[in-house]
């Protein structure tokens, strides 16, 4: 028969009451009576019931994570999948379990992270992306709710987020490219509406610009983090007058569709086409040829914001907090210096 309260309890020597408050995390029992319960408890292999103890403290325990796109695509992406083991990491040591849900259109994120607080089934929220003029960020803030975002929001709000430095990592992967002596850059970039998107690709242009190359429209394709697009946005690029001899793109998904076209075309990479990605996911390493890509500390990104949120939850009233993940590039096959060039690209779209 499995251990009780009563019998913690009677084992410690204190009341059923004290052990509750032990459970609990209550302040005001002395650190050798929390020992002494904790100590009995490990004994008896008494482990607490999380929803009475959710009861108890009028909480859930449970932290919800939004990810702003299919569930199916989050969980194929191995950023989502890095960041969610990061996020549980940290909960579960706190004694709480996670939620994910997965959204695609910003009416439906409103309404039922919104839905998932007010009825007290979630005690915070961690966003996965932030978007301009993002609806549910702004009532999230206004209703007083414990939420954490993964990304940077617009400018002028005081919320509590975690991030890396997208602009600067983005113009030092451009910056890799144009000293290995490239001058057609081009950019296969994340969802127009997201911060995340916006700041990469402000990163490429202040590179270019840096370096006195002028900004050219048509080597920017903006879309879904998919590999489905990488192939489209890589194909759009090679149908220019002049293909680019490079190319930069926010997400190794994106990355290896971008990859697998060149390779139909029977372009090589990287001599006829350097490619650096975003995330630095482990297939990266063991595709051929081995992907160079921005390393962006995926598990600690997820790590710090549960950190954070946990923060929140536990102690109200905590001030807006912003902490900011460092990035690496990892150099590795796919880039080289401008080889054959653009006539072998022209050749191909023939």
């Amino acid at each position: 028969m499995a251990a009780t309260i009563k019998d913690v309890a009677k084992k410690a020597e204190v009341s059923p009451s004290t052990v509750s408050r032990v459970i609990a995390n209550n302040p005001r029992i002395s650190q050798d009576t929390h020992e002494k319960v904790r100590k009995a408890m490990k004994e008896l292999g008494y482990h607490p019931n999380a929803m009475a103890r959710g009861l108890v403290k009028q909480k859930s325990q449970t932290i919800g994570l939004f990810i702003s796109t299919s569930a199916e695509l989050a969980l194929s992406n191995p950023f989502f999948v890095e960041a969610i083991r990061g996020i549980g990491s940290v909960i579960q040591k706190h004694g709480y379990s996670l939620l994910l849900h997965s959204i695609e259109d910003e009416k439906d994120a409103e309404r039922a992270c919104l839905s998932l607080l007010r009825q007290k089934k979630v005690d915070g929220v961690v966003l996965s992306t932030s978007r301009v003029n993002d609806k549910l960020i702004s009532k999230l803030q206004t209703e007083g709710y414990p939420f954490v975002v993964i990304g940077r929001p617009v400018p002028g709000l005081s919320i509590n987020w975690v991030n890396n430095d997208n602009i600067k990592a983005a113009y030092e992967a451009t910056e890799y490219l144009l000293k290995l002596g490239h001058q057609q850059i081009a950019m296969i970039s994340g969802p127009e509406d997201l911060v995340v998107s916006m700041d990469r690709a402000k990163g490429y242009k202040m590179a270019l610009q840096s370096y006195g190359l002028p900004f050219r429209q048509e080597y920017l394709k903006s879309g879904p983090f998919t590999q489905v697009f990488g192939q489209e946005a890589m194909k759009h690029l090679l149908s220019l007058e002049q293909p680019p001899t490079a190319v930069l793109v926010a997400d190794d998904l994106m990355a290896f569709g971008a990859m697998e076209t060149l390779k139909t075309r029977n372009l090589s990479i990287p001599g006829d086409m350097s490619i650096v990605g975003f995330n630095d996911s482990p297939l990266a390493s063991f595709i051929h040829p081995a992907l160079t890509s921005v390393n962006l500390n995926i598990y600690e990104l997820g790590t710090q914001a549960a950190k954070l949120l946990m923060e929140i939850v536990e102690k109200p009233g905590h001030n807006a907090s912003q902490r900011v993940i460092p990035t690496q590039l990892i150099i590795r096959e796919s880039c080289g210096s401008p080889g054959k060039g653009g006539d072998t690209l022209k050749a191909s779209c023939v």
